[in-house]
């Protein structure tokens, strides 16, 4: 089983994540995020393909290209109805969109969900998510501060790199993936302590 935590909804982004898993693999994905918030292209293929029961839509049909068995709609820090013990996993472009006071508690639902012996990937995008990037959320307190309740995916945390480190290597080894990018940190292997 692969867990996608915080998959969102960009289906061409989904496609490249799914691709790699055959239809024999079971893959999830989990948002936090509301339908209002999804994509309209992505909304299509969920009403086309998949059954809406409670908060996970199940896929009912074979989609034209691989994308999840299972996209529950909820946040990571929950328990859901449905059997969770990732051998992969990852966590890709969404710890930076955790509240600052969410992020212990976010790793917690995240580690309840997979194995002991699974492997993931993690990778956060430091930048303020502008063209270019830059770091103006860490000088402007106020910058997407608004988008925190409604879970838009825009809202950026305070988080530095250096503190982000700290906080992972209570959870989790791992190998660093190198990179010239200041605007980015990518983890691989990566493995409960």
């Amino acid at each position: 089983m692969h867990i996608d935590f915080g998959s969102g909804s960009h289906v061409d982004i989904l496609k490249e994540r799914c691709a790699k898993f055959s239809y024999d693999d079971i893959v999830i994905g989990i948002d936090r995020r509301t339908t209002e918030c999804y994509s309209r292209e992505f909304a299509a293929i969920l009403n086309e393909y998949y059954e809406l029961v409670d908060n996970m839509w199940m896929r009912v049909k074979t989609t034209p290209f691989r994308l999840y068995d299972y996209y529950i709609q909820g946040d990571i820090r929950d328990d859901f109805d449905i059997d969770l013990s990732a051998d992969t996993w990852a966590c890709v472009a969404t710890l930076e969109h955790v509240p600052d006071d969410e992020v212990e508690d976010f790793f917690t639902g995240l580690k309840n969900k997979i194995s002991k012996d699974s492997e993931g990937h993690l990778h956060i995008d430091l930048s303020d998510h502008k063209n270019p990037p830059g770091f103006f959320h860490y000088t402007n307190a106020e910058y997407a501060s608004e988008l925190r309740e409604d879970y838009s995916g825009l809202f950026l945390n305070r988080i530095r790199r250096e503190e982000w480190f700290k906080i992972i290597d209570q959870h989790f080894t791992y190998i660093i993936v190198p990179s010239d990018s200041q605007f980015s940190v990518s983890l691989v292997k990566v493995r409960l302590k």
